[in-house]
């Protein structure tokens, strides 16, 4: 019988170790390794999780795997181990996994049905999955548990965006400061409903939300970009997305926007360094060899403009911003002809875009073709008359 509880005991500290673990990779932005009980803190306090404001946010997408091969271990033994079932659908979720999230977000609210972070949580891998009516019920649920749950107010106010109920949208987020005006999520998201109406009070919630939270990517990314779209503050956005991606290094967006940015400001080796990245971390986005090629063109790396544009058409053959792309370069390297073929290719996929018909016009310009390129002008002409008259009625 000692002996037994011996092994028992040992077992706990093993599968405590493993738990311990894969909670700090699931929280791996923000937790350095230390030797902190997660999992003591979560049994015995019912206020840990609020005080902590834990995000469930890894700082690489293979953290996330790790910590499902952590948690797949203690849950052979233990299948009922309701601290690592909900970590696992959390894993699950953050892999992008929405619907083998909520499965396993289910079972852990069969057995804590009183638990309002479960139906906030499930109500977000629903949202993420495309399943609002069940998202909406859950983030209802886990306020009637929970009247000051903030997180539920929030992204309750962001599904009813979705749902262009722009009034009650605001109203939860609004409540969700209300509740807690010290709170980073909401401050931040006080800035995002005036992101568009006004930039002074946005970038002022932006701010604070920085302030509360050093650690919170959206804000600095948001941040960034009211900084580079509307205030012109081209180096002050660079800051802001670079330290995004210091937060989150595989944070695309943030790589996107800082190299355009670049672009603009002639930082071409820059721009190319921050594209790179991009197609390292998602090879398979043929946008991104687009967007580098453009750089490559403008100086004059003809080849290595092509080879984008070519891995780009491997991709995805049926998008006419591939095409276009190859018939600007193909401008550029003044094969008017192989302009011309590009270009047409675009426009019989779309043929209904008039800026197409304009880039033509120019091409046909530039080779001396003059009845050519009037002949498109009237066209592009033509369907902007359309156009207008659309928008009139």
């Amino acid at each position: 019988m000692e002996k037994h509880s011996e092994i028992s005991g040992f077992l706990d500290l093993e599968l405590e170790s493993l738990f311990n673990e894969a909670f700090r990779l699931l929280n791996s932005r923000r937790l350095v390794e230390n030797d902190e009980n997660y999992l003591f803190g979560l049994r015995t306090n019912p206020y840990y999780r609020k005080e902590n404001k834990f995000k469930y946010e890894a700082k690489y997408r293979s953290d996330y795997e790790k910590a499902l091969e952590l948690l797949e271990k203690i849950l052979e033994i233990k299948p009922l181990h309701v601290f690592s079932l909900e970590m696992y659908a959390m894993a699950k979720y953050r892999l992008g996994e929405g619907i083998a999230a909520i499965e396993t977000f289910s079972k852990v609210i069969e057995l804590d049905p009183d638990n309002a972070d479960l139906y906030y949580v499930r109500g977000n891998a629903g949202f993420s999955s495309g399943n609002l009516d069940e998202a909406m019920k859950d983030y209802d649920q886990a306020i009637k548990l929970d009247p000051g749950h903030i997180d539920s107010y929030i992204n309750r106010g962001l599904l009813k965006e979705q749902l262009e109920d722009l009034q009650s949208m605001r109203a939860d987020i609004m409540k969700a400061n209300e509740l807690d005006p010290n709170d980073a999520d909401s401050c931040f998201y006080m800035g995002y409903i005036n992101h568009l109406r006004n930039e002074d009070d946005a970038i002022q919630y932006y701010n604070r939300a920085i302030e509360l939270d050093p650690g919170n990517l959206q804000a600095y990314y948001m941040r960034g970009n009211l900084k580079f779209t509307y205030l012109e503050d081209y180096q002050g956005a660079i800051d802001d997305f670079s330290k995004a991606i210091d937060i989150f290094p595989e944070d695309v967006y943030s790589y996107k926007y800082r190299g355009q940015i670049r672009f603009e400001l002639k930082d071409f080796h820059g721009a190319i360094q921050d594209y790179t990245r991009m197609i390292e971390i998602n090879p398979e986005d043929f946008l991104i060899y687009i967007d580098r090629s453009d750089v490559k063109r403008e100086i004059k790396d003809f080849e290595g403009a092509m080879d984008d544009l070519s891995r780009s058409l491997e991709i995805n053959s049926k998008n006419p911003l591939v095409y276009v792309g190859l018939s600007d370069l193909k401008k550029d390297m003044g094969d008017y002809s192989g302009a011309i073929e590009n270009i047409n290719k675009a426009i019989d996929l779309c043929p209904d875009d008039a800026y197409l018909y304009l880039n033509r016009a120019l091409i046909k310009e530039a080779s001396g073709d003059l009845a050519g390129y009037e002949e498109d002008t009237s066209l592009y002409y033509g369907f902007e008359s359309e156009s207008m008259q659309i928008d009139e009625t």
